[in-house]
């Protein structure tokens, strides 16, 4: 199936970094998922606010939809279209002349999710015309702070976030032109303009209210339909299992379907099948990683050739996918599992030193004993050494095809003179060890396979010039290995990994003497028998260890966890074709008790890190200074970065101005 071809391609880097993780939700599950929290929660339907001054909303909503990306003819990357439907109410006021029903109201509302990269202030310059723009300028980039700060709160994925989210965009900025106000007599869907030809008042008051009425929400802590949306105030398990990496940075974003083979060969939004695969993206960032591009929009916007979602492939819904939990390789691989696997790359090396060498005069022959070890380079003795990492494979590095360690040991002596005879000699002896991670694009398994070189080649000869040499040995072996993981499954968010290291547990170690020629030499008895007897046997040891201890790693303090472990239901995970773990994900919706919700999250949450306190004033006379110290002092074990302080200045309880 095309779709699921193409969501192999899938990669989580842009045009300067990559993200670490990135969850994907079609346009029509998260539509489904709004049906069902309405559905569980019929309070939410009712949506009533009264004010003196304001007037009176007694309403009746149904479940809202969600458009991703602008409904109007050219398509905005970051635009969300929020479709509000009064099924029945009035507004009532003064500043009406009768109840305004708005029975069949759909309001769209525009919510722009580029607003969400907020640059830093602008620095005062000392001008007192230019520094009071400026000052107006920072406090609408702080606004704008606090928006990009409601969408991006890394780890939480519960749909009450986002239906809170966007129940609380901008009211007064519905579209008009993808509004419509109930309908006429002839049932025909009634156009803003129709509706203030009929009432021209409405042209300004109706957004005026919607505004008053969105700010008076908000200043009672609850989103404009009146609901409460409570974070903690410091990150909490959902469940018992807390995520092998926690999320610590967001950006949100919109990734529209594309496939040429079904005609959608741009992103098109809208409410029907094709709008339905667009997605929302959380892409996220673990560990304090930053944001790729410097938190610059550009450079955050994803840039993967692949999709997200797939159509269903017969009518019973088989190979839908509505939903995606991708890890990079980045992430998975380079930090999670290939540090595990470094053991392999240290055992699998041979380290040879200078041979011992002596003359067997009775037999005209030289002895030669081969000295090397086996997994120990003095050198670089810990595992974790980088000369022990794994590289990217591929003709681009950023989207690698497979993973590969190498590394050669040699001593090479140069053309040396015998001192007791007229003969000249040549000693090289090369250890070069070689292990490969790959997998199957599609597939549930990564394929370890070592092969690790070990030879000599030792010739004399009676020229400096080493020509026409008279005697030689040289031999080489190969020893190869292979072992295997693989995703068994994910279940509560935990991935099972499961090793397979062959029927004796030791990666079904063989080796074989690949080059062997010998003239007027000699070795110790059986040498090549015990060099390969050896080496093999160090391997099949380190690997038997290493598949005990990974073994029971991944059945405890190694185990893969994902964050929204207690959000989603994982199944079917799956390597794509750059090493990005794909699994497939559903909400489970039917749990809020939605009018007052405490969502515990596995997330960053803004925590008060210092203790202010501020020395008191006395009066003085006029002319004369009064200084007043404010300490902050920090309750935490690490520096902080302080980028904005306001100070608010008020009378006292007489009426005594502060500023003479």
């Amino acid at each position: 199936d095309s779709d699921h071809a193409l969501r192999l391609k899938t990669s989580l880097n842009t045009s300067n970094g990559y993200y670490d993780e990135v969850i994907a939700l079609s346009q029509k599950i998260v539509n489904k998922d709004f049906e069902t929290v309405y559905d569980h929660n019929p309070d939410m339907k009712n949506v009533y606010y009264s004010s003196m001054l304001l007037g009176t909303i007694n309403a009746t909503v149904a479940a809202p939809k969600m458009i991703l990306g602008s409904a109007v003819s050219s398509f905005d990357a970051n635009s969300i279209t929020y479709l509000m439907n009064f099924t029945s109410g009035t507004i009532s006021g003064d500043w009406l002349e009768e109840d305004l029903n708005i029975t069949g109201w759909k309001l769209a509302l525009q919510v722009d999710l580029t607003t969400q990269v907020v640059g830093p202030d602008t620095p005062l310059t000392g001008d007192r015309k230019k520094d009071k723009k400026i000052i107006a300028d920072n406090a609408e980039l702080a606004k704008a702070r606090v928006w990009a700060a409601k969408f991006n709160t890394p780890g939480d994925y519960t749909i009450e976030r986002l239906l809170a989210n966007l129940t609380d965009a901008k009211w007064n900025d519905f579209n008009n032109n993808l509004s419509y106000f109930g309908v006429d007599e002839d049932g025909n869907d009634i156009a803003w303009s129709d509706l203030i030809t009929k009432h021209p008042d409405l042209e300004i008051n109706l957004h005026l209210f919607f505004s008053k009425w969105a700010k008076a929400q908000q200043e009672n802590g609850l989103t404009t339909l009146g609901w409460k949306f409570t974070a903690p105030p410091t990150p909490g398990p959902v469940t018992a299992l807390t995520p092998t990496f926690i999320p610590t940075a967001r950006f949100t974003q919109i990734f529209g379907y594309k496939n040429p083979f079904y005609g959608v060969n741009a992103l098109t939004p809208g409410d029907n099948e094709t709008g339905g695969l667009n997605s929302l993206l959380y892409c996220e960032m673990v560990g304090n990683h930053p944001l790729p591009g410097n938190g610059v929009a550009g450079g955050l916007i994803l840039a993967s050739p692949g999709t997200f979602t797939c159509h269903e492939q017969d009518i019973s819904g088989k190979g839908r996918i509505d939903g995606t939990f991708a890890l990079s390789h980045q992430l998975f691989l380079e930090q999670f599992l290939l540090p595990l696997l470094q053991p392999l790359n240290k055992a699998s090396e041979v380290y040879p030193t200078t041979a011992s060498v002596s003359h067997n005069s009775e037999k005209n022959a030289t002895r030669i004993e081969w000295n090397y070890s086996a997994g120990v380079d003095p050198n670089h003795l810990d595992y974790r050494d980088t000369v022990f990492q794994f590289i990217p494979q591929g003709h681009d590095l950023k989207n690698p095809k497979s993973y590969h360690f190498n590394k050669e040991n040699r001593v090479d002596i140069g053309i040396q003179k015998d001192p007791q005879a007229n003969v000249w000699a040549t000693f090289k002896t090369v250890g070069n060890a070689e292990v490969s991670v790959s997998w199957t694009p599609g597939g549930t398994t990564l394929n370890i396979t070592g092969v690790t070189d070990y030879g000599y080649d030792a010739e004399w000869a009676d020229n400096a010039e080493m020509l026409r040499p008279n005697s030689w040995l040289m031999d080489t072996f190969r020893f190869q290995w292979a072992i295997s993981i693989s995703i068994v499954s994910v279940t509560g968010g935990v991935m099972k990994l499961s090793l397979d290291a062959g029927a004796n547990k030791d990666g079904n170690v063989s080796v074989i003497t690949t080059l062997h020629k010998q003239q007027n030499s000699e070795t110790p008895a059986n040498q090549d028998t015990e060099i390969k007897n050896y080496i093999a046997g160090r391997l099949r040891d380190q690997i038997s260890t290493l598949y005990k201890n990974l073994q029971n790693s991944f059945q405890t303090t190694t185990k893969f966890i994902y964050p929204g472990n207690g959000t989603f239901d994982f199944s079917n995970a799956m390597f794509g074709e750059t090493g990005e773990v794909l699994a497939e994900i559903l909400q489970d919706p039917t749990n809020p008790t939605y009018k007052e919700t405490n969502t515990v999250i596995h997330a960053v949450t803004p925590v008060a890190k210092l203790t202010w306190a501020a020395s008191s004033a006395t009066f003085q006379a006029k002319g004369q200074s009064i200084t007043v110290s404010i300490t902050g002092t920090n309750k935490t074990t690490a520096p902080i970065e302080i980028t904005n302080v306001t100070f608010s200045f008020a009378s006292d309880p007489k009426g005594r101005r502060v500023f003479t």
